[in-house]
């Protein structure tokens, strides 16, 4: 048997002496009603194929759905996020009811690691954002560079920018920014009562030295999923036209993406934001350089201008010596 990346299984009966040739996809595809696979060329001059022997022709499921008659090329497909797979035929007026329901255990698992994402963010910036600074160590020159090992370096270095984000503005304002988008209501037409993460179990820990951590309590989130699992669905994900009205998860996205933008603004290395000319910190390294050019070039003319007078010092010396020499010799004439 062989199988072709059109999508067309084949294979040699010994038997019949026959190639039998199928499609792998299921269902009607020739709405014309003529056959669903044709041969020219080679197929047909050569190996003779046809499709006088096609058995039945192509067939789509069909099915009746809450009285409409519809049909799909597959037995398995989806309605309104519900898959559904037709295992057999019904005869008469048989009924099939089809019960869903929701895997708790599922949502309450993706919220988990949206809280826990949220936490681990949360630590990793407010640890910057509280690092000890360390003043005495400056960045090390060339020469202090070669006076040290690498690993001496590498320490000097790592004491040497800690805290260079301690009680960071940008950080501060994002993250404020970003409890609010937690904290605040989701308004709109929400037909639910969950419009805040209190209401399904998530609260701040009571711990202030967690600074805005969150936990669950799962039994209670449990009980909102399983009540109004859609209610749960929009207080993350719903799309408002405002900030009040979108979901929680879709505001804290957009907190980020805004807190990026704005780092990038200053730091550069994100958004395309690499040349100089395009972050804040970038202009003014340029600006330092552009500084110490200018310094060392007006350095150079202090210099070749020092050097244009000691040389005109030292040619007047020079002739002043020469003089003195020639009037000495008129006053003492030897002999």
């Amino acid at each position: 048997m062989g199988r072709s990346s059109v999508g067309v299984n084949g294979f040699y009966d010994e038997h019949t002496g026959k190639v039998n040739v199928s499609r792998t996809q299921t269902g009607v595809f020739n709405t014309s009603g003529g056959a669903e696979i044709t041969f020219t060329g080679f197929f047909k001059d050569v190996l003779h194929l046809d499709s006088n022997g096609q058995d039945g022709g192509a067939q789509n499921a069909k099915f009746t759905l809450n009285g409409l008659e519809t049909e799909r090329r597959t037995n398995t497909f989806t309605i309104s996020g519900v898959t559904m797979t037709l295992k057999g035929v019904t005869t008469g007026n048989e009924v099939v009811t089809l019960d869903a329901s929701t895997d708790t255990d599922k949502v309450v698992d993706t919220i988990k690691k949206f809280v826990d994402e949220y936490n681990e963010l949360l630590d990793f910036v407010n640890g910057k954002m509280t690092e000890e600074r360390f003043r005495d160590y400056k960045p090390l020159t060339d020469d202090e560079r070669d006076a040290l090992s690498e690993k001496e370096i590498e320490k000097w270095e790592e004491r040497a920018r800690s805290g260079l984000l301690r009680n960071d503005a940008t950080l501060r304002t994002q993250f404020d920014r970003m409890r609010m988008d937690l904290y605040n209501p989701v308004s709109g037409a929400l037909d639910s009562a969950f419009t805040q993460l209190s209401a399904i179990g998530i609260t701040t820990t009571s711990n202030y030295m967690d600074r805005g951590k969150l936990e669950i309590d799962e039994d209670k989130l449990r009980q909102a999923i399983e009540q109004d699992a859609d209610g749960v669905f929009q207080l993350f994900a719903a799309n408002g036209s405002t900030p009040e009205q979108q979901g929680i998860a879709r505001r804290v996205r957009s907190t980020v993406d805004g807190a990026i933008t704005s780092l990038a603004n200053t730091a550069g290395g994100y958004k395309g934001k690499i040349a100089n000319h395009q972050f804040t910190l970038g202009r003014n390294l340029s600006s330092i350089e552009t500084r110490i050019s200018d310094f060392e070039r007006r350095l150079q003319q202090v210099e070749e201008r020092y050097w244009r007078q000691f040389n005109a010092m030292d040619a007047a010396v020079n002739r002043a010596n020469q003089q003195a020499e020639t009037l000495f010799a008129q006053l003492y004439p030897q002999g």
